[in-house]
């Protein structure tokens, strides 16, 4: 919804309302959001990229999980576990979609 401009005080709210609805969404938009740029709030679960070294036994890989930032530390959500910063490397994150609701 765009808002028509005015003079007063009310049109610097309506600008200001117009440029917030322009912003780009990560709720909305679900975009991958590297750890470089920006880190999702504490204790809040999110989809994780990670990025495996590999060892002497497994290659290396990429894989997405669940998983949310805490204390400076990634902790994965499928093992509760602290994400091992020596092999395994957080590289991206995205807020999860809302669940799914009888009837939609």
């Amino acid at each position: 919804m765009k808002y028509e401009k005015d003079n007063g005080w009310l049109g610097g709210l309506k600008e200001a309302l117009n440029a917030v609805e322009d912003l780009p969404s990560a709720q909305t938009e679900r975009k991958w959001i590297p750890v470089t740029e920006a880190l999702p709030e504490e204790d809040l679960d999110v989809l994780v990229t990670v990025r495996f070294d590999g060892n002497k036994d497994v290659p290396p890989s990429v894989y997405v999980e669940t998983g949310c930032y805490m204390d400076d530390n990634w902790i994965s959500d499928s093992d509760e576990y602290k994400v091992s910063p020596r092999r395994h490397h957080v590289i991206a994150w995205m807020l999860l979609p809302e669940p799914w609701k009888e009837g939609e």
